[in-house]
């Protein structure tokens, strides 16, 4: 089981939890966009930080 989780690192709130049984490209897109459609709504863009194996992920999101 993995645990993906978003969190402002200011205030501690939990933006955003997505739990998968596997590690794929997959689960860290549909993450990423619960991530991305929570943060829209401020005016700060997030800094997204992944390992080696989701990087493709951040070209298919931009």
């Amino acid at each position: 089981m993995y645990i993906w989780a978003a969190i402002d690192v200011d205030s501690k709130e939990l933006l955003a939890l997505h739990a998968s049984y596997t590690r794929s490209s997959i689960d860290a897109l549909i993450f990423l966009k619960k991530v991305l459609k929570r943060c829209s709504r401020s005016s700060n863009k997030p800094i997204i930080v992944v390992d080696i194996g989701n990087g493709i992920v951040l070209l298919y999101i931009g």
